[in-house]
């Protein structure tokens, strides 16, 4: 178990992750997407592999809950937990030495790149669709810099970025390229907050 009914963070709609790591590839053929009638809560269900759990351990990204945080409830054999436990030991160490700055840079690379997109782009929806590119990117440069990873769900993403860096008000930075209503104005504000980004990356 994962995400917020393993940290506590659960409110009337939250549904509960699972991760379930299977050994054969054919297994992701068994994802299911659902809503709970009696309550309306929806449900996507996934197998995950040992490839993507290695890929995540690699860092390129800082949304590593599952593998970091997970609360196991069950597993097949003691050879399991010590692989899962050899990639989250590989993951700590990539998050706490040199090698999280080219991590950060790597991300902060894709941010630029889709902040370049995003200036070629001709409508507002266009344009809106590449920001969103620019702040997942820009965040993850931001996180990794640090040596965090994201230990919440999605709704929490401020407050930990705020917590990394409390000097940027990343709120209300994010706020003024989302509410931006034209592409000139989002890309006045995009601009602003990915200078934002780097002034704040860790050294």
């Amino acid at each position: 178990v994962y995400g917020s009914c393993a940290t506590g963070d659960t409110y009337e709609k939250s549904d509960l992750d699972l991760l379930i790591l299977i050994r054969d590839e054919a297994g992701r053929c068994l994802a299911e997407g659902f809503i709970l009638e009696d309550c309306g809560i929806g449900y996507d269900l996934y197998c995950t592999t040992w490839v993507m759990l290695e890929a995540d351990a690699e860092c390129g990204h800082p949304h590593l809950g599952k593998l970091m945080d997970s609360k196991i409830l069950w597993v097949r054999d003691a050879e399991v937990m010590a692989r899962l436990e050899d990639l989250r030991t590989w993951a700590a160490s990539v998050l706490a030495s040199e090698a999280r700055f080219s991590k950060a840079e790597e991300a902060l690379g894709r941010a630029k790149y889709a902040f370049a997109e995003c200036c070629l782009a001709e409508s507002l929806s266009c344009a809106r669709y590449h920001a969103a590119g620019v702040i997942y990117e820009g965040l993850s440069a931001l996180m990794l810099s640090y040596g965090r990873y994201y230990r919440r769900g999605v709704k929490r993403t401020y407050e930990e970025v705020a917590a990394a860096v409390p000097a940027w008000d990343v709120r209300g930075a994010t706020d003024a390229v989302v509410l931006a209503e034209t592409p000139e104005t989002l890309r006045e504000a995009l601009a602003a907050w990915l200078r934002d980004v780097r002034a704040h990356m860790a050294e």
